[in-house]
């Protein structure tokens, strides 16, 4: 890799929802540094930058992100759950990077 820092850009989601209703995402962007280690961002720090090249960044060997490219990882965390065995409500985390 050259000395050129590679910024990336991401926009963070977090939305709270229940069985009655899918809730409303609420967005934040960040920008930050491409460099090894976790991802610096709330939420999805158990992910971490693998690699980092003049033309792909890999995270956790599975997303690789190239310029011009936008990933997205998504996961959900079940909250409470009712006695039939229904999740009740939950939490759903977006987040999208972009490498313009």
């Amino acid at each position: 890799m050259n000395d050129n820092k590679i910024t990336i850009h991401a926009e963070v989601g977090e939305r709270h929802w229940t069985a009655y209703s899918e809730g409303k995402t609420y967005w934040q962007t960040l920008q930050f540094e491409a460099a090894l280690g976790p991802l610096p961002v709330e939420h999805f720090r158990g992910y971490d930058i693998t690699a980092v090249s003049d033309n792909e960044i890999t995270i956790d060997e599975k997303y690789k992100l190239t310029p011009g490219a936008t990933i997205v990882i998504r996961y959900d965390i079940e909250g409470r759950e009712w006695s039939d065995g229904c999740v009740y409500d939950g939490d759903t985390y977006t987040l999208k990077l972009s490498w313009k």
